[in-house]
């Protein structure tokens, strides 16, 4: 008989799923976040840490919101590069 503690201590378990779950939903929220000009440089590296996160927690199980996740890490790239795009306009006119 197991207690719960012992469950999610090896990596499985109700905790562990909610942890896949906030970083999949964090990631989509930095991503639109870095979309915001000057402001990618801080989100997007966010948005794309929280991606990766999300796929090592959810290891071979099944991340019902992945496609957040996965958009979230597009977006941050996206941000983070368009980011340095509004720098080197504003600086080398």
């Amino acid at each position: 008989m197991t207690d719960e503690r012992d469950e999610t201590e090896s990596g499985h378990g109700a905790a562990r799923d909610l942890r896949m779950l906030m970083y999949s939903h964090k990631a989509l929220r930095d991503g639109y976040l870095s979309l915001i000009p000057y402001v990618g440089f801080v989100f997007g590296p966010k948005a794309f840490e929280s991606y990766i996160r999300s796929r090592l927690e959810s290891g071979m199980r099944d991340n019902p919101v992945r496609w957040h996740a996965l958009a979230g890490g597009v977006l941050g790239v996206i941000g983070f590069l368009a980011s340095g795009g509004w720098i080197a306009l504003t600086f080398f006119k």
